[in-house]
């Protein structure tokens, strides 16, 4: 990803939700028609997840930091991190919420094919402008490999010495008026390694250039333990670390934030499944949505998602036990299914229970 792709994510339009259809009107479609209406709903409902608090208030904490940090004078200012175990959505968390500033930070100008603008104190100089830098970083990233992805995503060329590269990135980002600096999978680095201490370095002096331009570095990583880049005592004195984790229902007060996540997806799927009875997500399966997600959004989203498609695609509004069993998650999810507690809160078919009434 370099600026300009950023810039398209950034200026995309969110999709339009598809038209709600009637149980009489999804009958009445053939029934390819309807699994391409069913497919449709998924992948819009996967897009646009319904809002989940643990997230929502992770990201105004993080915007809240920002906006301190833009408070502080120039030079040294505060680093910002975000450490969160794999697949719990930081990610699309700080994209999400780095699309938004972006959009804020450069208002109509966002919806130009390229903005252009004249940077502060310089004479006849147009260049693109580029508040946010969004990297992923790998285990073997080198110092120069670093430099060299700031300038590339800046749209400069990167055939020169390390050394070279390392003065032209600050000149870079104060031409683009870089305000936000995003280096995510930052756990990756391995800093005991002499490449990594280089690496670690390039990143403290970068922090600081930042600072010295108005500008800030954000940090985003699965970190376990201990951590030589946030614990590295310059790091440590200037850090702010957001943290975030799994849904949990050990005690009440996670209990109601999860049937909190399931009603914001209750209003989500009703234009999709208004026959479903009202509080069926976060009352009859709460549950056994937990036991077979552990509380991971992504694979929530998921079940939801395609359990709705499954129901859609059978000409129903409403929702029902088989459809949640049947959708398939992670590898992560389906490793725990065979435990006894997903097995003891799994949902009873109504098909089920009918055929033993019967008996």
């Amino acid at each position: 990803m370099d600026g300009q792709d950023w810039h398209a994510f950034c200026r995309a339009p969110s999709g339009a939700a598809p038209i709600a259809r009637s149980a009489s009107q999804l009958t009445g479609m053939s029934r390819e028609k309807r699994l391409e209406y069913s497919r449709e709903v998924e992948h819009f409902l996967l897009r646009n997840p319904a809002e989940s608090p643990l997230h929502a208030t992770l990201s105004q904490g993080i915007r809240s930091d920002i906006e301190a940090v833009e408070l502080e004078p120039t030079g040294a200012r505060t680093i910002l991190a975000l450490s969160a175990p794999f697949t719990t959505g930081k990610s699309t968390t700080v994209k999400a919420m780095a699309r938004a500033l972006y959009r804020e930070w450069m208002g109509s100008a966002s919806l130009a094919d390229r903005p252009r603008w004249a940077p502060p104190m310089t004479e006849d100089v147009e260049a693109d402008r580029i508040p946010v830098i969004y990297l992923n970083l790998q285990s073997d990233t080198s110092s120069k490999d670093l430099y060299a992805q700031i300038l590339t995503y800046l749209g400069h060329a990167t055939a020169s010495t390390r050394g070279q590269l390392a003065m032209r990135v600050p000149k870079a980002c104060r031409l683009h008026g870089v305000r936000l600096l995003i280096l995510d999978d930052a756990h990756m680095l391995r800093t005991h390694l002499r490449q990594g201490r280089a690496t670690l370095d390039a990143i403290k002096a970068i922090a600081t250039e930042l600072g010295e331009i108005g500008g800030m570095l954000l940090l985003v990583g699965a970190w376990a333990g201990d951590s030589d880049l946030l614990d590295d005592p310059q790091i440590r004195g200037r850090l702010s670390l957001s943290e975030l984790n799994v849904y949990a229902i050990r005690t009440n007060a996670d209990k109601s934030l999860w049937q909190k996540l399931l009603k914001s997806w209750e209003s989500a799927l009703e234009p999709y499944l208004p026959d479903t009875p009202r509080s069926a997500l976060s009352r009859d399966y709460a549950r056994y949505l937990y036991e077979r997600t552990q509380g991971y959004v992504g694979d929530l989203a998921k079940c939801l998602a395609r359990a709705t498609a499954t129901a859609i695609a059978d000409g129903r509004c409403q929702l029902e036990a088989e459809d949640l069993v049947a959708a398939r998650l992670s590898q992560r999810a389906r490793d725990h299914e065979g435990s006894s507690d997903s097995v003891a809160h799994r949902p009873e078919s109504k098909r089920a229970s009918r055929s033993r009434d019967v008996g």
